[in-house]
């Protein structure tokens, strides 16, 4: 698990295709996303951010989900 900071001025590069999340550890944070092409919605996909299969230790028990990330399925439903 990586950790950005606007102090470190990092980045890191996800290939195309490949899943990520992120979480924001302070009020008021800023994700900027880049894409290698057009961005298209009708081709987005995602997973729960809880998904059991991936058992990732989010250090948060509630997080604050936008309407969309609500809505993603398990990898098991995919």
């Amino acid at each position: 698990m990586n950790e950005l900071s606007s102090g470190s001025m990092d980045s890191i590069w996800i290939p195309p295709g490949l899943a990520h999340g992120f979480l924001a550890l302070e009020d008021n944070s800023i994700d900027l996303n880049r894409c290698t092409r057009e961005f298209s919605q009708n081709h987005e996909r995602g997973i729960s951010w809880n998904d059991p299969f991936f058992n990732i230790k989010w250090p948060i028990e509630e997080p604050v989900l936008s309407e969309k990330d609500q809505k993603w399925t398990l990898w098991s439903d995919i």
